[in-house]
């Protein structure tokens, strides 16, 4: 009765509170400590609850008054006995403490809440999925825990609160071949050089919160927004940005510019940017939840520079978080990567083996649907710098191939990886989201069937997953070599942004999970022939310096952006390895396109999709 009255649509809300705390307290006449200890607990803590809720009375009271019923409920729902009670009461009582700025009490609350659920989660055996719904479930509380900390001074063990609410199936899953405890802030700071700092996204109920960690700063700088900011940032998201992406694709990209510069003001980046040391050169990017959708490398400022990836000459980088972080520059120590980094000589432009030192083991994916004809000059013109290597082209590059044993170990053992093919990120059943191989597309109407196994892409075309590599194929991979994987395709660094964990599903995770140190992924649809540009220039500037591959593709992003028709022109006819007719296929599509003195790429759409997942350096 008490509960029905609280639940209660009908009548005055506080004369149903009263009702309710009345029928409580007419219950645990009954409902004793002695006869009945689970049922008096059950009913402390709705009384708690009803307290917490109740509208007449003194508020401080109230509190009180819930606080003690909450408590008392505790008495039977230890952590032994009743863990998930247990847990669930602490942080209804840690809430209290808070609201009544009781904040050394909330603190203490949250904490022992949090060790409840770390004791529930190492229990949980039935997989992957029921391991993100608890932390789904119990993120709120890691969010109350981070506020406490900050309102306390705590600000270094805020850090690693956050980090532990983040990726944490992903960490889990890549520390089964590591020793994974959560990581602390001194550990952050290690990461770093003087040069390099870490910006930290994180969205909290009434306000997102820059974190910048630098190396020489014993705590984080923190910027905070107001509420209203968080709102507009929310509509911005949601009812502009994804909205108009997924309903108007042309629209999306032609309004892409002024979309950016309307999120830097609701994002306020000038303002958190201005809090960066002068002395920093390269600023690392983590995201939170659906930030990891926005290219915050081309987000436009109000200073000298015309992007933020202007203002770093060190390069902007991305992170799923700390953890991952530290764990892809553990992976740096694996000696053949070593060597990989270090080897190099300037290239030459010949295909004679052996004249200068390559890149070595290259493995790569081409253009499988044969419909993607600047795909083919792209794999071409990358593959002259690599020596050995292998290329699964066109109709040759299916499943089936891949999955041959001799090929199959290639692919696994090799430093670099290469995709350029047709990407797609579903975001419904995120594990569906997959690169095209061979023979993957066929025809709608076959969605009519029960099978899962096919995916729409279009209004005729579906592709068929069981042709594809997918996700799920993706985190059974095991990559220990690999250097580099560059996702040449569409949506590949796109991650599932629904559920409030940040758990970071996607392709790129994948790859991480798999053991690739760097991943360069897109964040949209991208189209053919400047990808194609974008990504031999890539290689052409990984080949002078591979140890940094952020740097290596913001300058050649910086580059696209700015030059004319001409001057690209000019640098293909000076690129040796590029076939005659492939050079005179581009040049044709840029002479077609726009005039000498234009630049063809300067719209944010065509440089600033593919973002860069790689360690400190």
């Amino acid at each position: 009765l008490g509960t029905a009255y609280s639940d209660r649509i009908r009548g005055d809300k506080a004369d149903n509170l009263e009702n309710a705390i009345a029928a409580y307290n007419e219950a645990l006449e009954v409902r004793t400590r002695t006869d009945f200890p689970v049922d008096w607990a059950t009913t402390q803590n709705n009384l708690g609850t009803a307290y917490n809720n109740r509208i007449r009375g003194d508020k401080a009271d109230n509190l009180e008054n819930a606080i003690a019923a909450y408590q008392q409920a505790l008495e039977v729902y230890t952590r032994t006995d009743f863990p998930v009670e247990n847990a669930q009461t602490l942080f209804n009582l840690g809430i209290l403490y808070q609201q009544s700025q009781q904040f050394d009490l909330a603190y203490d609350t949250f904490k022992s809440a949090l060790v409840t659920v770390e004791d529930i989660r190492g229990e949980i055996i039935s997989g992957e999925e029921s391991k993100r719904k608890q932390a789904e479930e119990w993120n709120q509380l890691f969010v109350c825990m981070v506020e406490v900390c900050l309102v306390l001074g705590k600000e270094r063990e805020a850090i690693s609160y956050i980090e532990r609410s983040k990726t944490r199936n992903l960490v889990e899953l890549i520390a089964e071949k590591v020793d994974f405890t959560p990581i602390e802030y001194s550990e952050i700071q290690n990461l770093l050089d003087e040069k390099t700092a870490i910006i930290q996204f994180y969205i909290f109920n009434a306000c997102f919160r820059a974190f910048i960690i630098t190396k020489n700063n014993d705590k984080p700088i923190i910027w905070k927004s107001t509420e209203e900011d968080l709102d507009q940032l929310i509509d911005w998201v949601y009812d502009e940005y994804i909205t108009l992406y997924y309903s108007d694709r042309n629209k999306w990209r032609n309004n892409l510019n002024d979309q950016l510069t309307k999120l830097a003001e609701i994002f306020h980046i000038n303002e958190i940017i201005a809090q960066v040391p002068k002395d920093i050169q390269k600023i690392i990017i983590i995201p939170h939840r659906y930030l990891h959708l926005l290219p915050f490398h081309a987000i436009p400022l109000s200073t000298n520079s015309e992007y933020l990836f202007d203002e770093y000459p060190g390069g902007v980088s991305y992170a799923p978080s700390c953890q991952l972080l530290n764990i892809a520059k553990e992976r740096l120590s694996n000696p053949i990567l070593q060597r990989e980094r270090t080897r190099l000589e300037p290239l030459s432009n010949s295909l004679l083996e052996g004249e200068r030192t390559r890149l070595s083991n290259l493995f790569a994916i081409q253009d499988p649907n044969n419909n993607l004809p600047f795909t083919n000059t792209e794999v071409e013109t990358i593959a002259a710098n690599f020596y050995p290597q292998q290329i699964l082209k066109n109709n040759e590059a299916s499943k089936a191939n891949l999955q041959e044993t001799t090929t199959f170990n290639n692919f696994t053992n090799s430093q670099w990886l290469h995709f350029s093919c047709h990407g797609s990120f579903d975001l419904k059943s995120p594990l569906k989201s997959a690169l095209q191989l061979a023979d993957s597309e066929v025809n709608a109407s076959l969605l009519t069937t029960y099978s899962s196994r096919y995916v729409r892409i279009n209004e005729e075309t579906a592709i068929d997953l069981s042709k594809c590599l997918t996700l799920a194929d993706i985190l059974e991979l095991n990559l220990p070599q690999c250097y580099l994987v560059c996702l040449s395709a569409c949506e590949t660094g796109v991650i599932d942004v629904r559920n409030n964990s940040d758990e970071f599903i996607g392709l790129s995770s994948g790859f991480m999970k798999a053991g690739a140190v760097n991943i360069v992924s897109s964040l949209w649809t991208v189209s053919d022939v400047h990808t194609a540009i974008l990504m031999i220039k890539l290689y052409e500037n990984i080949a002078n310096n591979s140890q940094d591959i952020t740097l290596a593709l913001n300058t050649v992003q910086e580059w696209l952006r700015k030059a004319t028709q001409v001057e690209i022109i000019d640098w293909l006819k000076q690129k040796t390895e590029i076939k005659e007719e492939q050079k005179e296929n581009i040049i044709n599509s840029l002479s077609k396109q726009c005039r000498p003195e234009h630049q063809p790429f300067n719209q944010p759409y065509f440089w600033a999709a593919f973002c860069a997942v790689s360690p400190v350096m």
